[in-house]
């Protein structure tokens, strides 16, 4: 709820635990949850699950324009790993399960949505609504659809892409009432790369694809939705396999137990990294020099225990003038690449004057 209540704002969050979201049925007087503003900030749910989420704003005076887990995510956030499990999310338009709005160079990764979604039908998609300069790499959805207005089909991953968004090694097995595969409408330069969607349901016309740059989403038999081969054959990562990479993503039970028989998460990718690097100074702490003299700083070192040396992304910020008397303070920082910040070191620099003044004579040294 604080993060419903304060949205984020060039923040990094980090879910630590399973969420019962059930008593959102019972807040804000009916109409639910409130959908979290995410600007420039990370959200990492970790696989943790998020269950139950509840929302019910069918018009714009409830709140349901932009509606979703989270509302408008802009400025280059990243949303991943997060598991939205039997959702009944209502809105209006721009809607998604997970995301209302995705723009401004943002991100949905490794992320999944179940349950059920409804709304006028305009910029609505099970997972995210709306899409302007965003990516959806490596998602999932399980959600029925169905809109109480009259025009525009729902689609099984996005509502709408614009720009240069991007969907990409995303399935979808869920169906509903005017639904279309992957997302209703793809145009500029948007693409949508080697997803699939189940053969079972019911489509409504397919992909209105505008001179976008590439629309390449395959309906699959459930057979071939649970056969690993379908998806490395179009390039997705699975454990196992290293020709489409090494991150080893997803995984797959083909005995039909987990998910279903369908593709899911390797808990691996879920690991997070919560240890700061450390900074090793080179040199004195403290080093006095005289003032008009050379200075040439030691440096430092940098380690993290998951990036290793990291000396070349320290950064430096050197004060030092060696024309003018006076203390200063040489600072170091870095930060390894899942954004934790090591302590800051420092080293003070203090520029001396301890040169005798020289007299000279004018004339002679005895005169009588």
């Amino acid at each position: 709820l604080w993060l419903s209540e304060n949205g984020g704002s060039n923040q990094h969050f980090i879910q630590t635990a399973d969420i019962d979201a059930s008593l959102s049925s019972t807040i804000n007087s009916g109409l639910g949850f409130e959908p979290i503003a995410f600007n420039a900030s990370v959200y990492n749910g970790t696989g943790y699950k998020i269950t139950n989420l509840f929302m019910n704003r069918p018009n714009t005076a409830s709140g349901g324009h932009t509606a979703g887990l989270f509302g408008l995510v802009d400025n280059g956030s990243i949303i991943k790993n997060v598991s939205v499990v039997n959702a009944d999310i209502t809105g209006y338009q721009l809607v998604g399960v997970i995301i209302g709005e995705l723009k401004g160079d943002s991100y949905l990764l490794t992320s999944y949505a179940t349950g059920v979604l409804e709304s006028d039908g305009r910029q609505t998609g099970a997972l995210v609504g709306n899409m302007r300069g965003g990516t959806v790499k490596n998602c999932y959805s399980n959600v029925t659809l169905t809109r109480f207005g009259n025009s525009y089909t729902m689609g099984t991953i996005t509502g709408n892409n614009y720009g240069s968004d991007l969907i990409e090694n995303c399935y979808s097995i869920g169906g509903g009432v005017q639904i279309i595969a992957i997302s209703h409408y793809t145009g500029g330069s948007a693409a949508i790369k080697n997803s699939f969607y189940l053969d079972t349901h019911t489509y409504t016309g397919s992909n209105w694809c505008n001179n976008c740059v590439e629309s390449s989403e395959t309906s699959k038999s459930e057979t071939e939705m649970k056969s690993i081969s379908t998806y490395i054959a179009s390039g997705w990562d699975f454990v196992g396999e290293s020709n489409n990479g090494t991150e080893d993503i997803w995984m797959i039970d083909e005995a039909g137990v987990i998910n279903s028989g369908y593709p899911y998460f390797n808990p691996d990718i879920y690991i997070v990294d919560t240890t700061i690097p450390v900074i090793t100074l080179l040199g004195d702490a403290a080093v006095t020099i005289e003032v008009g003299t050379t200075y040439s700083d030691a440096g430092a070192t940098a380690s993290d225990n998951y990036d290793g040396d990291i000396t070349s992304s320290i950064t430096t910020v050197n004060p030092v003038d060696i024309n003018v008397v006076g203390v200063y303070t040489v600072t170091y920082n870095v930060s390894d690449t899942n954004n934790n910040d090591a302590v800051e070191v420092t080293r003070t620099v203090t520029v001396v004057d301890t040169t005798i003044p020289v007299i000279t004579l004018l004339g002679d040294a005895a005169v009588t």
